[in-house]
């Protein structure tokens, strides 16, 4: 069981990490359509 917890916050951290990517990208991408219009 302890281990079955480890493996979610490890999925958790991961899922996190792929998020914080996505949202710089999303902004960046974001920011480029409002200023090249």
């Amino acid at each position: 069981l302890h281990q079955q917890i480890e493996n979610n916050h490890a999925e958790i951290r991961k899922l996190r990490r792929v998020i914080k990517l996505v949202n710089k990208s999303f902004s960046a991408g974001y920011f480029k359509l409002l200023f090249y219009k």
